[in-house]
């Protein structure tokens, strides 16, 4: 009775040493399983949140590097704004001088496309043109004129550095008659001359200055009853 009882302690003892080896055992793996996954997650960066960490051996920006950039991205603003505001100023610069070139032109075509159908020039001066001629009313006299309400006649030596270019029908008083242009240059003859005549052809030179823009154009017009 006594051995039979000795050899179920023994066995129980037996039974309960594997079970602690066990436990032990698996106590070791989920140890080293631990440890393992933390090293890994030591590797990647990875806190223990889930939120990466900051790498000590990693630095930020210094404050001479800082100021270095800023210095840098202040001169490229500086130096974009400055180029557009040239392009912007070569654009309103090209702008203002069509502008000019296509008012003189249109005044020119006018006077040009009149005085073709003149019949007679009556009289031509170095400011003006008088010229008779049937515009599609009737038969009528005519007289484009440089007027400046300072110059009693503009005539040479001219008093004034601008005129106004003048269309005028019938009686004409001076200073009467629409304005095809202002700001007409005053002529330097004999270099320049508003109006001159060559035979049957006669010669129309203005110069238009306005602001820091100077246009100049020139046209010859041949009447076709002269």
């Amino acid at each position: 009775m006594i051995i039979e009882m000795l050899s179920e302690n023994l066995f129980l003892t037996r039974i309960c040493a594997n079970y602690t080896r066990m436990i032990a055992n698996k106590s070791e793996i989920f140890a080293l399983i631990s440890v393992r996954f933390a090293t890994i997650r030591v590797q990647k960066g990875f806190s223990d949140t889930g939120i990466d960490r900051i790498d000590p051996g990693k630095r930020g920006l210094t404050l001479i590097e800082l100021l270095i950039t800023t210095a840098v991205l202040s001169i490229l603003i500086f130096t974009i704004g400055y180029a557009f505001m040239i392009g912007l100023r070569l654009w309103n610069t090209g702008y203002d001088r069509s502008d000019i070139r296509t008012e003189l032109s249109q005044a020119l075509q006018l006077v040009s496309k009149n005085l073709r159908q003149a019949k007679s020039i009556d009289e031509l001066t170095a400011g003006s043109i008088t010229f008779t001629a049937d515009l599609g009313d009737g038969e009528d006299t005519y007289r484009i004129y440089m007027y400046n309400s300072a110059d009693s006649e503009p005539n040479p030596p001219y008093t004034q550095n601008t005129y106004e270019l003048r269309w005028a029908k019938t009686t004409v008083t001076y200073g009467s008659g629409a304005v095809l242009i202002g700001d007409v240059k005053k002529p330097n003859p004999p270099s320049s001359k508003p109006f001159a005549q060559n035979g049957n052809v006669i010669t129309l030179d203005f110069v238009v200055e306005r602001g820091d823009q100077t246009v100049a154009m020139r046209t010859n017009v041949r009447p076709r009853s002269l």
